[in-house]
């Protein structure tokens, strides 16, 4: 009877290990779909919940976008490829950030212009503006100061004593 019950716990053993083995090997395939998902509902506005993003719209209809996306890249669609289509159907303001390309390019590039442009402005004001050292050659020589004003100071300082 011994003999019998090892090969059935041998066998059972032999299963838990397989399905350990096949749940790890799906666990980084999950973990990826997931995060690819979340990147993707980052970058994109809700079209049901107006100013959010999508991935913070509490509708139902956005969760059913959401489990759309999240099956779309669990049968390999690329996340490119599933923004697009999204972008395709709802138009160019589901995009989060605007494309950088026409008009959206503006709404890049401006932002950094101001801030050089900025920038350049305050150090040309501030060297115009600089107030220059005291330099050692324009300190008045002793030898000019002249002969009345030495012997002013002299009485000057006799009647303070």
């Amino acid at each position: 009877m011994n003999s019998s019950a090892k090969p059935g716990r041998g066998a059972l053993l032999a299963l838990i290990a397989c399905s350990a083995g096949l749940l790890a090997l799906g666990a980084p395939q999950s973990e990826r779909i997931d995060r690819d998902a979340q990147a993707v509902e980052s970058e994109l506005m809700s079209p049901f919940c107006p100013g959010r993003l999508l991935v913070n719209c509490p509708s139902a209809e956005a969760e059913r976008l959401r489990v759309q996306i999240r099956a779309r890249l669990a049968g390999g669609q690329p996340r490119d490829a599933v923004i697009a289509e999204l972008v395709e159907r709802y138009g160019e303001r589901m995009l989060a950030a605007p494309a950088a390309r026409g008009l959206g390019l503006l709404a890049w590039i401006l932002p950094a212009a101001l801030v050089v442009g900025g920038a350049a402005l305050v150090i040309a004001w501030l060297v115009r503006h600089r107030v220059p050292a005291p330099a050692a050659d324009r300190a008045v020589p002793p030898a000019a100061v002249g002969r009345e004003l030495e012997a002013r100071l002299d009485r000057e300082l006799r009647d303070l004593s």
